[in-house]
């Protein structure tokens, strides 16, 4: 207690921490080390870096070529083929996969003096654009209704779809066709195909129906009116019948 008034205070008794030495390594053995082992280890880590940047890019989905790239692959592919059919009057956006597992954008062009369709698909994927093969079955754009006033994706021509033979003029039949072609006009607005069903008097008098007259104007060839009149109709040997090759 005597201590503890007086101020001094008792300090624990002082430790001495041994240390112990352990081995030493020599600047010669660290060098030998690291000649040996550092330069794999390094070309490893870069390896492994690149090994992990690989996978992360690869497993990026790559976005979706756009209708403005599908037109300008189409226009170079003209350019490098000596391809001379202009802009594009119909761009469609691909459809089912083919038999090998490829998605296609469908570019229509005005056809050519022989009347028939001028084609260029462009891989969904890569964007690469190319001719159809000869087996290619043009699509047609989806249903849309439609006017007679204003048809969409029929373009004015030279050329007729003759569905019927004529009819004499005193026949029963006449009757008849023009019903059918009421049915057919009505049929055609609702399922996206200008109504441009007509009959058109022959040459012998006779009444012939028939499609895409109108304000004495054919239409241009194309695959989807037949492929329409097949499908949707019981008519199976439409003929196109050029005017302009018409005496």
């Amino acid at each position: 207690m005597d201590e503890f008034r007086l101020g001094v205070v008792r300090r624990p008794p002082h430790r001495r921490i041994q240390v112990i030495p352990g081995p030493m390594i020599e600047p010669a053995a660290s060098m030998d080390y690291n000649r040996t082992y550092g330069a794999p280890m390094r070309l490893l880590m870069v390896i492994l870096v690149a090994v992990s940047l690989f996978l992360i890019t690869g497993c990026e989905e790559r976005p979706p070529i756009s209708r403005a790239q599908v037109v300008s692959n189409a226009a170079h592919l003209q350019l490098r083929d000596e391809i001379k059919w202009g802009e594009a009057i119909e761009v469609l956006q691909p459809g089912p996969m083919d038999a090998n597992n490829k998605l296609w954008w469908q570019l229509r062009y005005h056809p050519g003096a022989d009347g028939l369709n001028r084609i260029i698909i462009v891989d969904a994927n890569s964007g690469w654009a190319r001719l159809p093969p000869p087996d290619y079955q043009v699509r047609l754009p989806p249903p849309t209704k439609t006017s007679g006033e204003n048809p969409e994706n029929i373009y004015r021509g030279t050329y007729i779809v003759v569905i019927l033979p004529g009819a004499d003029p005193g026949d029963k039949s006449q009757m008849e066709l023009e019903r059918e072609v009421r049915r057919l006009n009505a049929l055609a607005n609702n399922t996206g195909l200008p109504p441009l069903f007509s009959l058109r008097p022959t040459r012998d008098g006779r009444q012939s129906l028939i499609y895409g007259w109108s304000n004495n104007q054919g239409i241009e060839r194309h695959d989807r009116v037949i492929t329409w009149l097949t499908v949707r109709t019981p008519y199976r040997d439409p003929q196109w019948e050029n005017l302009a090759a018409t005496p």
